[in-house]
């Protein structure tokens, strides 16, 4: 009997001592506590994190304006950019850009219309972050020949983004419309932009520009229209020049990662080697109307340069505020007032956000007729 006692008492206190039974659940306690708070911190700073993403790139002015009433009339329709015909071409031959006169034209002497984040629609997966409501396809009909897009680095794989890589989209089926579109109307050319987002919120990185170039090569035909620009010193080519050579995508980029080699990425254009821009950080449409400072040269201000372009877009995404800026009166005055601040020059291309809400395909055709008339009567 003894020795049956010795042995239950060998497996130590555990069995039958209520002291030892509270200790071990409080240790089992302490541990668990000791597992869950690092979960709920991180879930803390997590949640923090989406807070601040969700309030910075929410476009919230476009969702209180579809939950309160419009005050203009019921009969009130926004501009719709889409109503106006922007080929006005009546021969093939004389044809650049929708029309007859401009072919002789130089390219950075006429003018792009153009989007700015041109990819961020909200058809797309940028639904509740876009700077539009409709995608580049719809775009280059309506005669937007500018094209914008920031590419980020998401975990290896090069994509477009809005600042973070928690909202993202494949660049192909957009560089496969533009080679789409270049391929069914041969007379039109158009201007790329694209900005290198390096390390953007969320686990991005550097942008290589060899990645950007494999990217573009397993587009078929993109490289078959890309044209180089052998140096900034030389003049550019006439829109003539660039159609007839069937060269007619032009490529820039600002602050990507320089490829490894000259002969590598041939193409892909450094903007501010060629190219000036306005500021681009407006809080309000009462400051893009402030034309001694919304008109001064801001990026890629260093030394003559040939190309000069507007952004006439708020900071924060609004189609209220890109209706007042995008009438005929407002984008004419802005393109007076920079063009006439700085020297005369020509402007090349304007951007802006929610481009149906503007006339500026319009306003770019009545501007590159004046240019046609100018260089007749030379």
């Amino acid at each position: 009997m003894a020795r049956s006692r010795a042995s239950i008492d060998s497996f130590g206190p555990s069995l039958g001592s209520p002291r030892s039974s509270i200790h071990s659940v409080s240790s089992r306690q302490k541990q668990k506590r000791r597992c869950t708070w690092p979960v709920i911190v991180f879930v803390i700073v997590l949640l923090a994190i989406s807070g601040v993403l969700i309030w910075h790139f929410t476009p919230w002015e476009e969702f209180f304006n579809k939950i309160t009433p419009d005050f203009k009339g019921p009969n009130s329709s926004p501009t719709d950019a889409t109503e106006y015909v922007f080929n006005q071409c009546e021969t093939k031959e004389e044809c650049c850009n929708g029309l007859d006169g401009i072919c002789d034209s130089k390219v950075n002497e006429v003018l792009f219309a153009a989007t700015h984040n041109s990819y961020a629609s909200q058809d797309t997966e940028f639904a509740f972050f876009g700077n539009h409501f409709k995608n580049i396809k719809l775009q280059l009909q309506a005669g937007y020949r500018g094209i914008n897009v920031d590419v980020c680095n998401c975990f290896g794989k090069l994509v477009f983004c809005h600042g973070t890589c928690a909202v993202t989209r494949d660049p192909k089926e957009d560089f496969a419309t533009l080679v789409e579109f270049l391929n069914q109307n041969e007379s039109e050319i158009l201007l790329l932009t694209m900005e290198a987002v390096n390390n953007p919120l969320g686990g991005g990185g550097t942008v290589f520009l060899n990645d950007v170039y494999s990217l573009i090569s397993g587009i078929d035909g993109f490289l078959d229209y890309l044209y180089i620009h052998p140096d900034p010193l030389i003049p550019w080519p006439t829109l003539r020049e660039l159609r007839d050579s069937g060269k007619r995508l032009l490529f820039f980029q600002y602050y990507g990662k320089e490829c490894d080699d000259e002969t590598t990425c041939r193409g892909i254009h450094k903007f501010f080697d060629h190219g000036v821009e306005t500021p681009f950080e407006f809080n309000s449409a009462d400051d893009i109307m402030d034309y001694q400072d919304s008109c001064m040269e801001d990026r890629g201000s260093d030394g003559s340069k040939a190309f000069f372009g507007i952004n006439h877009f708020t900071k924060l995404p609004s189609s209220r505020k890109a209706e007042q800026l995008g009438t005929t009166d407002q984008l004419h005055s802005r393109i007076d007032n920079c063009s006439a601040q700085n020297r005369d020059r020509p402007i090349s291309f304007v951007y802006v956000d929610f481009w149906t809400r503007g006339n500026l395909p319009q306003v770019t055709q009545e501007r590159n007729i004046q240019i046609s008339r100018r260089r007749n009567t030379m």
